[in-house]
C-alpha cells in the first residue's frame, strides 16, 4: 500500500470523528462524547493499520471494514452510556464486539456475501455479542438485575454513517435475481419435458439445476438449505424417472407424485419454523 493511501485513510477516519459532533446527543457530556471519539479513532485506526500491514484486503475493502466498525462503535459507546453498566467494563465489551465485526467481516468476503446481507450479518452478530456481554456480566454477579435489564432494552439507532443502497445497486440486485429464478425455471422446464435425451443431455440438465439452486442461494432468493435441497432433489428425480420409466402414466403419476411430496416438505417445513441454514 502506498504512503498516499495511508494518509487517504487517516483522512477518512479524521472526517468520521467529525461527524460525530453532528450526529451525537446532547444528552452526553464531555467526558462521553470525547470518549466516543476516542473510542471510534482507536478501533478504526487499528483495523486499517492491520489491514494495510497484511495486504489481504483492496482500498475500497479496508474502508469499508473502517466504516463498520466506526458505525457499530458508535451505536454501542452510545447503548453503554444510556445504559447503568460501570465504565469499567466498557472497553472489553467494545473490544469482543469490534473483533466479531472484523471477524465476520472477512468471512463474510471470503464467501463473496452482498453488500446488503453482508450489513445485516454484522448487525446481527454485533447485537448478538453485545447481550452475550451483558448476560456474562449478570452471571458473574458484576451487574445487578435492574442494571442488566437496563443494558439489555437499549438499541441506539440512527443514520449515522447508515448503508444505503442506491437506485443502480437495488438494479442490478434484482436482474441477478431474475436471472437465477429463470435458470432454475430453464432446468425445471426440460425436466417435465417427455422428449428423450441422451446421458449427456441429461448430466447437462443437472448440470443447469445445479447451478440454478447455487444462484438462488448466492442472490438471496433463497436463503435455507433445505429448501434448496428439497427443489434439487425434485427435479432430478422427476427427470430420471421421465427418462428411464417407459410407461407414460406411471411416468407422470411418479412426477405428480414427487411435486406433491416435495411442496409438502416445503410448507411443513416452513410452517415448522425450523432454523436449517447452509452456513
Amino acid at each position: 500500500m502506498s504512503e498516499a493511501f495511508e494518509l487517504n485513510y487517516t483522512d477518512f477516519i479524521e472526517n468520521i470523528i467529525n461527524q460525530v459532533d453532528k450526529t451525537i446527543s446532547d444528552d452526553l457530556n464531555v467526558f462521553e462524547k470525547k470518549y466516543v471519539k476516542n473510542s471510534i479513532k482507536n478501533y478504526t485506526t487499528i483495523a486499517a493499520k492491520y489491514c494495510l500491514q497484511s495486504g489481504i484486503y483492496k482500498d475500497e475493502s479496508i474502508f469499508e471494514l473502517t466504516r463498520l466498525i466506526a458505525k457499530w462503535t458508535y451505536h454501542k459507546c452510545i447503548d453503554l452510556m444510556k445504559s447503568t453498566v460501570p465504565q469499567n467494563y466498557w472497553d472489553s465489551i467494545l473490544l469482543k464486539i469490534n473483533f466479531t465485526i472484523f471477524e465476520f467481516y472477512k468471512a463474510a468476503k471470503i464467501n463473496e456475501y452482498s453488500s446488503q446481507r453482508l450489513y445485516s450479518l454484522i448487525e446481527e452478530e454485533v447485537n448478538l455479542c453485545y447481550n452475550d456481554c451483558i448476560n456474562e456480566l449478570k452471571n458473574r454477579k458484576l451487574i445487578d438485575e435492574e442494571t442488566f435489564a437496563t443494558a439489555i432494552m437499549q438499541s441506539n439507532v440512527d443514520d449515522f454513517l447508515s448503508e444505503k443502497e442506491c437506485l443502480k445497486e437495488k438494479l442490478f440486485r434484482y436482474l441477478k435475481q431474475l436471472f437465477s429464478i429463470l435458470v432454475i425455471c430453464c432446468g425445471g422446464f426440460i425436466c417435465f419435458m417427455n422428449a428423450d435425451l441422451s446421458i449427456n443431455e441429461i448430466f447437462f440438465t443437472i448440470s443447469i439445476i445445479a447451478l440454478g439452486c447455487y444462484m438462488l442461494y448466492r442472490n438471496e432468493v433463497v436463503s435455507q438449505g433445505f429448501y434448496l435441497y428439497t427443489i434439487f432433489s425434485a427435479l432430478t428425480a422427476i427427470l430420471i424417472s421421465s427418462q428411464f420409466i417407459d410407461n407414460e402414466i406411471l411416468s407422470e403419476l411418479l412426477k405428480l407424485l414427487i411435486s406433491v411430496y416435495s411442496v409438502g416438505n416445503i410448507v411443513g417445513y416452513r410452517f415448522g419454523e425450523k432454523k436449517t441454514e447452509l452456513l
